[in-house]
């Protein structure tokens, strides 16, 4: 080991040790040493990721980390490092049991002494093993199916086979299903893994919760309807409607026949994120969802991304509450007076929960020819300012990084100021935390960045 390297497995030693002894300062305080000594961002996620997936009873750890990831790479390192420090106090919280790693271990040492199956028999049994609720025959098949040489990525596209099943949540009510954002979450991850066993870890860890998250739900199967229509521009065009009109049966055979053109994905995708943003109550679960399902859609097998849009779109239907119209520039507060410095005002507005003057600083940046993109990473500046306490799936970590992701990736390009002005919304009504912000600074402070 190089004298350059080791200060640095130092750091990440410290932190790692700060997170497993659930010390939330001292986790704060060991990420901003590593960065102001000049670790990379990536090997200090990397060790919070790891700390995360050994353990097992947090099942929204997996997607909180993902996100507030993503809004550390969308906000850059100055602004970052706040959504890298309520990660790493998340898992600080987490409780530490190290079930996963146990059953790892055990999966491995089980692989070991047992004949090799074939790739098909492996991707059957992972799929039993879920439908069973067999947490250990699941982590072991996922095990299976990785020694069989295959990338991390086919591994999680037999989890989003499983999952894309033609199901509602009936229990607990209201409910949209979880199980493809587990999925989508990991497979953001992936590229914070090192090697092969980190991608056999984050894997085990996403078997232990599908199993655990689908055990808290009553599922109910949709038939779909026999009849479709030939035009896909015009099952498009009804696809939506029929999730308006929460007609469930109708919504598979919508999907078949727009399944013809050649972007169907995409244009699938837009359709249930349009939904999803004009729904009466604002950004919800239903959101997230549609985001998760186009992300993994865009990544597997054809067949799978169509069951994969279907399931995401019977989950986004049931109960759906009816749509609003879309927020357009005019209906947000004029952005005279109150000076040109939109962003800074953005910030003021939703950090101190002033909605209209949030609102009236985005319609200010869109009128002035802001990129939706650039308008995106100041609305995500300002959500490192959120309440960190509270670990939920519909957090605004969450709920800001499947805005951002939908607009980082030119998708929801063209209709970026209603999906921000609802962004905003969620984001000045949350709680805000500056402690994590001040901690952040104090440790800088404390400990100055090398020269």
């Amino acid at each position: 080991m190089t004298h350059a390297t080791r200060p640095h497995d130092e750091r990440l030693e410290a932190l790692t040790a700060a997170l497993n002894a659930s010390d939330e300062e001292g986790s704060v305080r060991e990420l901003v040493r590593g960065l102001q000594d000049g670790v990379g961002a990536a090997q200090l996620q990397r060790a919070i990721m790891r700390v995360m997936a050994e353990d097992a009873e947090e099942l929204h750890s997996l997607i909180y980390v993902a996100a507030a990831f993503d809004l550390a790479a969308g906000c850059g390192p100055e602004v970052g490092k706040y959504a890298l420090a309520a990660a790493a106090v998340q898992i600080a919280r987490q409780p530490k049991n190290s079930k996963v790693a146990a059953a790892l271990e055990a999966a491995r040492a089980s692989v070991g002494r047992k004949k090799p199956v074939s790739l098909g028999e492996a991707e059957r049994a992972l799929a039993h093993a879920l439908d069973r609720g067999d947490v250990a025959g699941a982590i072991e098949n996922a095990l299976q199916l990785h020694r069989h040489g295959r990338d991390a990525g086919f591994v999680l596209s037999c989890f989003s086979k499983w999952a894309a099943r033609p199901v509602v949540v009936e229990q607990p009510t209201g409910y949209v299903s979880h199980l493809l954002l587990q999925i989508a979450a990991a497979w953001d991850l992936l590229k914070y893994g090192a090697d092969s066993a980190d991608a056999e870890l984050l894997t085990a860890h996403l078997a232990y919760c599908q199993v655990e998250l689908a055990r808290r739900y009553t599922l109910r199967t949709v038939e779909s309807a026999a009849d479709r229509l030939d035009d896909p521009a015009e099952a498009l065009l009804a696809l939506r409607q029929a999730v308006h009109d929460r007609d469930l049966p109708g919504l598979g055979p919508l999907i078949d026949a727009a399944w013809t053109r050649p972007q169907a994905v995409e244009e699938v995708g837009r359709v249930l994120m349009k939904c999803a943003v004009e729904e009466k109550g604002g950004l919800s679960h239903r959101f997230t969802l549609a985001d998760a399902a186009r992300r993994i859609a865009r990544r597997v097998h054809p067949a799978i991304a169509r069951a994969v849009l279907h399931h995401a779109a019977l989950s986004i239907a049931n109960g759906y509450p009816g749509a609003s119209r879309l927020l357009e520039a005019r209906d947000l507060p004029h952005a005279h007076p109150g000076g040109s410095d939109f962003a800074g005002r953005l910030l003021v507005g939703i950090t101190s929960n002033n909605l209209a003057e949030a609102h009236a600083a985005l319609r200010g940046l869109f009128e002035s020819g802001t990129s939706p993109r650039q308008v995106a990473v100041a609305v995500l500046e300002a959500a490192s300012h959120i309440d960190s306490k509270p670990m939920r799936s519909d957090h605004p970590f969450i709920v800001a990084q499947a805005a951002w992701r939908a607009i980082a990736d030119g998708f929801f390009a063209g209709e970026a100021l209603p999906l921000l002005a609802e962004l905003t919304v969620v984001l000045a009504a949350a709680p805000k935390d500056h402690d994590i912000i001040q901690q952040v600074e104090e440790a800088a402070e404390a400990h100055p960045a090398r020269a």
